[in-house]
């Protein structure tokens, strides 16, 4: 994923925070709480409260995420483009 004009940065995180907290619920199989602070802590050091709006924001990539069932390889490289 690359930033352009027309994809500001801000975008391009929040997509991969949904792709990590799909790969950190889906395939490690974590708890969601869990997750929050995985992500919040470990991750992209921003607030719990922070990851949980963009999650909530971006749910319907998630679902999407969930049903298509990438692999961790093609998560790697994973575009919604």
């Amino acid at each position: 994923m690359v930033a352009t004009p027309r994809r500001p940065l801000v975008d391009i995180r929040n997509e991969r925070i949904i792709l990590r907290y799909y790969y950190w619920r889906e395939i490690e199989r974590r708890r969601s709480d869990d997750v929050i602070v995985i992500l919040s802590n470990n991750e992209f050091f921003l607030e719990e409260i922070t990851i949980q709006r963009i999650i909530r924001k971006n749910l319907d990539k998630f679902f999407a995420l969930k049903s298509e069932k990438p692999s961790v390889k093609k998560l790697q490289n994973y575009s919604w483009e």
